[in-house]
């Protein structure tokens, strides 16, 4: 007898703060993008820990980049896209992958300091 296989569709956290009224789907094209954008912003541990500003009043922290170092840094041909056609969701996919890749086992020990 065969079985069938589940799998469980896993949330990013982030989803639930950029997108707190959407229901999570791996197809939804703002997925699509997190997820392009995620492994990215990942693997620039330095560029990103180096560019995290704090802010006085509420105690967290502000990314500050120009555009010409966005398109640099997330550059892919559906980020430009999105960027073009909306770029509020586009930056808030931004945001999202950014926030995630700030919990990521790779950028944990570099954003340590950094927490409370």
């Amino acid at each position: 007898m065969q079985q069938a296989v589940v799998t469980e569709q896993i949330t990013p956290e982030a989803w639930t703060l950029y997108f707190p009224d959407e229901e999570h789907s791996p197809e939804d094209r703002r997925a699509v993008l997190l997820q392009d954008l995620l492994p990215r912003l990942t693997s620039l541990t330095r560029w990103l820990a180096d560019r995290l500003q704090p802010q006085q009043v509420t105690g967290r922290h502000r990314l500050s980049i120009g555009f010409e170092e966005l398109q640099k840094v997330c550059s892919s041909s559906e980020f430009s896209a999105a960027l073009d056609l909306q770029p509020v969701e586009a930056l808030a996919c931004l945001g999202a992958a950014a926030h995630q890749a700030s919990k990521s086992d790779q950028l944990r020990p570099r954003f340590a300091h950094l927490v409370k």
